[in-house]
């Protein structure tokens, strides 16, 4: 979730936690994953499979877009917020570790663009 920090400070730790709430329904609801966990602060990890590598940058493009289109009516504010995707393909000789790593680094990638982009690096 992009300037996560910005949400609390705008809206309390209260606000911030129903808009990581709402990230993850919408993460839920759109892809279709067999692990979903909150990573740190307003990242989350999510594995991606059964599809290429087209069609995942395809999926999330949609996510993302629809995550910028949600609204979220707090304390008689609307609330809305935008996010950052980072991602690998894991290749058959990828370690775990590599492979978290090579997302991370697509992700710190897509947050020197200014937010709200998308980088997926392949193996």
């Amino acid at each position: 979730m992009d300037d996560f920090k910005g949400i609390n400070e705008s809206f309390g730790h209260s606000g911030g936690d129903k808009a990581l709430a709402k990230l993850a329904d919408q993460l839920k609801k759109r892809v279709t994953t067999s692990y979903l966990a909150r990573f740190s602060g307003a990242e989350f990890c999510s594995v991606i499979s059964s599809k290429s590598l087209t069609e995942n940058r395809s999926l999330l493009e949609e996510f993302k877009k629809e995550v910028s289109l949600l609204t979220l009516d707090y304390k008689d504010r609307e609330l809305r917020f935008t996010v950052t995707v980072g991602g690998a393909e894991m290749g058959d000789k990828t370690t775990v570790k590599k492979w978290l790593t090579q997302a991370d680094a697509a992700y710190q990638e897509a947050l020197t663009k200014g937010g709200g982009g998308l980088v997926i690096h392949d193996s």
